[in-house]
């Protein structure tokens, strides 16, 4: 088996990297959006239909829940034909705390997002390239 070389680290420092906007509500908009466009391919013949459907940084926050009894938030749940949608509401303290976290776990959150990089490709069947610079927006 071959092991996969990811360098999650690449290009953390890149000028190029775009960020989104934390303080402007995301919500499902956009996981809809995308859900109508390949509702085929996410629920389809063979294909159970999916139970929840959310963001990554949701569902670190509810794993996190057990370890963690300090952070606060406030999750929204909408059932929609069978499936659970889940989005996130940030407070104001909430992104005030964000905007300040340590260097060591912005490092890790940019690891997650270089994950995301290297699972996804522009082109379907085609490698992903990992030189890709993050960006949040697409």
């Amino acid at each position: 088996m071959k092991k996969p070389n990811f360098n999650l680290s690449a290009g953390q420092n890149d000028a190029s990297n775009v960020y989104k906007d934390e303080k402007l509500f995301e919500g499902l908009d956009n996981l809809l959006k995308w859900c109508c466009a390949h509702w085929d391919k996410v629920s389809g013949e063979g294909i159970d239909q999916p139970n929840v459907m959310t963001w990554r940084g949701v569902l670190t926050k509810i794993m996190n829940c057990p370890y963690d009894n300090n952070t606060r938030w406030n999750i929204c749940a909408i059932k929609f034909k069978g499936t659970i949608y889940l989005a996130e509401y940030k407070t104001d303290e909430q992104h005030e705390q964000q905007a300040s976290l340590p260097q060591w776990i912005k490092r890790t959150m940019y690891w997650g997002r270089k994950v995301e990089n290297y699972l996804t490709s522009e082109k379907p069947g085609q490698p992903a390239d990992g030189r890709q610079p993050i960006n949040e927006n697409s």
